[in-house]
């Protein structure tokens, strides 16, 4: 059984691992806390990611190009503690999405920030594609992550691939993520 190493932004995500019925839920380890940081607090001056036009419509090749938007607006999140445009692209009965905006948003209200270059999409296939919904493959890889409370104590987290099932809804303003479950590789 692969072992799945989770940051604060995957943390709620990992625990929702056994939503996917192929997948074993991995264990989770414990983070490891480190010396102070002296790096400084990302800038929320950054803008959100914009929804690219090719996420329009109800092809394959919409549903990956929303599927990087909203990894696109993961990173956004965890960059600046802003977690509108990633809660809106969620649907409201997606617990995964409601995890990872939460977790997000605990360790900025409490102060804190994410350090990390992000999370990158490597690969995207087509499972299912429907007009009126989409389900993909993903290969994603999740930088190091370092965790700073509002005292300077880090907790690092190191990066690693993830592959991940991503569900799609169809909606009359465009897509909407129902899903996002962790697979066990």
């Amino acid at each position: 059984m692969a072992r799945v190493v989770v940051g604060p932004v995957l943390l709620g995500l990992a625990a929702l691992s056994a939503c996917t019925s192929s997948a074993e839920p991995a264990p989770l380890p414990s983070p490891s806390p480190s010396a102070s940081s002296s790096a400084p607090a990302p800038s929320p001056s950054a803008t959100p990611p914009s929804l690219p036009p090719a996420a329009s419509g109800t092809s394959p090749a919409a549903a990956k190009a929303f599927a990087r938007h909203y990894f696109d607006s993961i990173n956004y999140a965890a960059a600046t503690g802003d977690t509108d445009e990633l809660r809106a692209l969620g649907a409201e009965d997606c617990v995964s999405c409601e995890a990872i905006a939460s977790n997000i948003e605990k360790v900025y209200q409490a102060g804190g920030h994410i350090e990390s270059d992000g999370w990158t999409v490597t690969s995207i296939r087509s499972l299912k594609t429907t007009a009126a919904a989409s389900v993909l493959s993903l290969g994603v890889y999740l930088e190091a992550e370092v965790a700073v409370d509002r005292r300077g104590k880090t907790t690092r987290h190191p990066g690693q691939r993830q592959p991940m099932t991503m569900f799609l809804v169809r909606q009359p303003s465009g897509y909407e993520v129902s899903r996002l479950d962790l697979v066990s590789s």
